[in-house]
């Protein structure tokens, strides 16, 4: 129960939580209640606020960090469009009506999670990424490139959905994106991305 006279004895509650806070005994010092509660408080304003768990699930808090480094894949992406291929395409066996397509970037591959398979951790988070893959090309198509554009990569052959799926660098870029998550927010030592050529 609160003591209202601030000259009275600090209370053994109060010389408890002093101890707890400095390891110093107060019991013997002859403090008041007023200069226990003083001390209290400012000893409390320099305790940092205790983080708070995520409530949201590992898919979201996955989907989350491909989206806030969404620019690291938007750069590979660019430089993927600006490429011209190797690939030459005789035109002179077509004909006039005939289409012609485009072939961009570093080749078509795949990129994957290689991790000790003992991890628990490590599976979730490829499992996680396996949920929100497709979720997050999506967003990520829809937050760089204008409707126009998207139209024109369609007409052109090339659409960006399927650029993303299967470009070497896009899906190397993503999966890297996807092993610092692991690392950094779950703590997974022995995870690492893999890639190969189609």
């Amino acid at each position: 129960m609160a003591n209202n006279d601030p000259n009275a004895p600090a209370t053994k509650r109060q010389t408890w939580a002093l101890f707890c806070a400095t390891k110093k005994d107060y019991r013997d010092a002859g403090l008041t209640y007023q200069q226990a509660s003083d001390m209290l408080s400012e000893l409390n304003k320099d305790r940092q606020p205790v983080a708070k768990k995520s409530t949201k699930s590992l898919e979201e808090r996955l989907l989350d960090y491909l989206k806030d480094n969404s620019e690291r894949v938007f750069k590979i992406f660019m430089d993927a469009l600006g490429m011209q291929s190797v690939v030459q395409v005789d035109t002179s066996i077509l004909p006039d009506d005939g289409k012609r397509y485009l072939f961009f970037g570093f080749g078509c591959g795949f990129a994957w999670l290689k991790y000790d398979k003992r991890s628990g951790m490590a599976k979730l988070v490829d499992s996680a990424f396996s949920k929100v893959r497709w979720q997050f090309q999506e967003w990520f198509i829809d937050k760089y490139f204008s409707k126009e554009v998207q139209a024109t990569m369609n007409k052109l052959g090339s659409p960006l959905q399927a650029i993303m799926a299967q470009d070497i660098g896009i899906n190397q870029r993503i999966i890297d994106i996807v092993v610092d998550f692991a690392r950094n927010e779950c703590k997974v030592k022995n995870i690492y991305s893999m890639s190969r050529l189609d």
